[in-house]
């Protein structure tokens, strides 16, 4: 008879220290960073429909006010599936073979130059995450700041086994 010898350990490992609270120059740092990427997406024309449905409803009252509004949430969550579509973007990278840290130039013509791969797919989810918090007007630095304050105060791993 074979004896079973289980890998997985009776205690887990224990966790590292909290990390320090992290500077306000890092905070100030990330409202820098989201002014940026907002005003590069309204430079580039990606909040012109928005601009003019708030002029819009700015201008009318009742039920196209409503209607108005309803559309403009409309919008906000199709801004919020773009995010989600730039992270199946890196997710297919992965599936294609690719590391999740290779990240190449294309030589596609048209696309000369443009950065492939899952950083670069990342970096298109937080540009428009950050653009999205612009513009709606969420400081998503001092929301990042609470979210990591209570973070701290949760049992490891957040009570999940993954």
């Amino acid at each position: 008879m074979t004896e079973t010898v289980s890998t997985v350990p009776s205690q887990p490992a224990p966790l590292p220290p909290t990390p320090a609270p992290l500077p306000d120059e890092v905070f100030e740092g990330v409202r820098a960073l989201q002014t940026f990427c907002h005003a590069n997406a309204r430079a580039k024309g990606f909040h012109r429909a928005t601009d003019e449905l708030s002029a819009y409803v700015s201008s009318i009252g009742g039920i196209e006010r409503a209607d108005g509004l309803s559309r403009i949430q409309d919008r906000a969550g199709n801004r919020l599936l773009l995010i989600v579509g730039e992270i199946i973007e890196a997710h297919e990278e992965i599936r294609d073979g690719h590391l999740p840290n290779e990240e190449w130039l294309n030589q596609a013509p048209g696309k000369e130059g443009k950065p492939e791969g899952v950083p670069s797919e990342i970096a298109d989810a937080l540009i428009r995450i950050l653009d999205f918090a612009g513009e709606h007007d969420i400081d998503l630095a001092d929301v990042v700041r609470r979210k990591l304050a209570y973070n701290a105060t949760r049992e490891a791993m957040h009570g999940r086994q993954f």
